[in-house]
């Protein structure tokens, strides 16, 4: 595998993230009015890992988590320059551990139902 070929789905997966974390960000208001409430938008974060997983064909977890985790601190630079500050840095670092979890879940998911899908056509 090339150089240039093993850091496609890290760069696709942190662009990905970035752009679910500002997403959330601007329409935090709609998705959730209530400080102590459930969190559902961390949800979107599958997104990421499933388009990097579904263009890079040979994405391994190793290197979509590189690409959440570089994510990371992009994120946090947005969050402190322009976006209203409403957790604590505790919160928001559980909160972006939360969202690499669900990116990773994004990934596993769809191999999981690629690997069925391939295993159910060998069948026929």
């Amino acid at each position: 595998m090339s150089v240039s070929r093993s850091w496609c789905s890290p760069l696709i997966c942190c662009a990905l993230f970035i752009v679910v974390y500002i997403l959330l960000r601007l329409m935090f208001p709609i998705v959730n009015n209530e400080p102590h409430s459930t969190e559902y938008g961390l949800l979107l974060f599958i997104v990421p890992g499933i388009i990097t997983c579904h263009i890079t064909q040979r994405a391994d977890l190793a290197n979509i988590s590189l690409g959440a985790m570089a994510a990371i601190p992009f994120c946090l630079v947005i969050r402190y320059l322009f976006f209203v500050q409403e957790r604590s840095p505790l919160q928001e670092l559980a909160y972006n551990a939360s969202a690499i979890f669900w990116c990773l879940s994004g990934a596993l998911m769809y191999w999981f139902v690629r690997s069925m899908v391939i295993s159910s056509r060998r069948q026929k």
